[in-house]
C-alpha cells in the first residue's frame, strides 16, 4: 500500500536529479544567491532547490568565517561562479554588498568570481514603485550612503522575487537542454503514474497467483 508513495518519490528525486545533472553540464559554475536577511530563505528557497543552487543566508553582516568557508568551496568547485546578491537598499545594505563581493574575492583570488546586485536596486525602487523610509543618520555608513531613502528588500513581493532568482540561475542553462530536461520529466511522471495506479491491480494479480 505505501508502494505508490514511494514511486512518487523516486519521481522526485529523479527530477531533481536530472536538474542537477542539466545545470551541471550547461552551466558549468557555482550558482548562488547572497541575502542579508534570513528569512527570505523560505522566499526563495524553492527555486534554488529546484536547480540545486546554494543559497547563502547572511543574515546580517557575515563573518570572516562565514566568507572563508564560502570561498574555500568556491575554490574546491574550481569553475567560475555567479554570485547573486539580496540586500537592503540602505547604509548597511550596501556596506554588506561591498564587503562580501571584496572578501570572496580576497580569499580567492584564483576563482573567476562575476557578482551581481539582484536586489534591491536603484531602478527597482522605480519600476516597481517600492516603499521607501528614511534613512538612519545613525548608521555608521551612512555618510557614504548619501541623502537617498532607504528600501527593505522586504518590500519586494515575494513572486517577484523568485521570478529575478530564477531568470538570474536560467540565463546560464542552455535552453535546448532545458526543454528536453522538461520533456524527460514529464516522461517520468507519465510513467510513475501509470505504475501507481496500476500497483493495486499488480498485487492482486501477485496474490492470485501464489
Amino acid at each position: 500500500a505505501r508502494a505508490p508513495g514511494g514511486l512518487r518519490a523516486a519521481g522526485r528525486a529523479a527530477a531533481q536529479g536530472i536538474r542537477a545533472e542539466v545545470r551541471e553540464a550547461t552551466v558549468g559554475d557555482h550558482g548562488a544567491e547572497s541575502e542579508e536577511r534570513v528569512q527570505h530563505g523560505d522566499r526563495i528557497g524553492d527555486v534554488c532547490d529546484e536547480w540545486d543552487v546554494p543559497l547563502m543566508l547572511c543574515g546580517g553582516s557575515p563573518s570572516k568565517t562565514f566568507l572563508h568557508a564560502a570561498a574555500m568551496e568556491l575554490r574546491q568547485i574550481g569553475k567560475p561562479a555567479y554570485l547573486y546578491y539580496l540586500g537592503d537598499h540602505d547604509p548597511s545594505g550596501v556596506a554588506i554588498r561591498h564587503r562580501v563581493e571584496r572578501d570572496l574575492r580576497r580569499y580567492a583570488p584564483d576563482v573567476e568570481i562575476h557578482f551581481e546586485q539582484l536586489a534591491v536596486t536603484a531602478e527597482q525602487i522605480v519600476t516597481l514603485n517600492l516603499p521607501t523610509r528614511p534613512t538612519k543618520a545613525s548608521d555608521p555608513n551612512a555618510a557614504k550612503f548619501g541623502d537617498g531613502e532607504s528600501v527593505e528588500v522586504d518590500a519586494i513581493p515575494a513572486p517577484v522575487l523568485r521570478q529575478l532568482v530564477r531568470e538570474a540561475i536560467e540565463q546560464h542553462v542552455e535552453h535546448e537542454r532545458l526543454a528536453r530536461l522538461r520533456r524527460v520529466e514529464e516522461a517520468e511522471r507519465e510513467s510513475l503514474a501509470l505504475v501507481a495506479n496500476n500497483w493495486g491491480r499488480a498485487v492482486e494479480a501477485v496474490r492470485g497467483a501464489a
